[in-house]
């Protein structure tokens, strides 16, 4: 997901833990995955919301989404997840860096 505008996640997940966290690099791409997963019936958490511009915590928390990873949810739909993600930054239009490059 790194080519699609994360630029980072947290997926080295030890037993027990139950989450991805994605930092987007843009809030406004950050709104847009989020609503269009909601869209597709997977809904992220978005913590902190009260923090959005809030130094340099709220820049963090504007731009992270947390995805549910636990044992409700089998490789499959996992995957389907991690898709989605993957098309909703890919409809978000380019990274800052590929603007650069055209």
């Amino acid at each position: 997901l790194g080519r699609r505008g994360v630029l980072g996640a947290q997926a080295d997940l030890l037993p027990g833990e139950a989450f991805v966290g994605l930092l987007i690099h843009a809030p406004a791409v950050r709104d847009a995955v989020l609503a269009a997963l909601q869209d597709r019936r997977i809904y992220p958490a978005v913590l902190w919301p009260q923090a959005d511009g809030d130094g340099a915590g709220g820049r963090f928390a504007a731009r992270l989404l947390v995805l549910h990873v636990d044992a409700r949810y089998s490789t499959g739909d996992v995957t389907g997840v991690a898709d989605a993600v993957a098309d909703a930054l890919a409809s978000s239009g380019p990274r800052p860096a590929d603007r650069r490059r055209a």
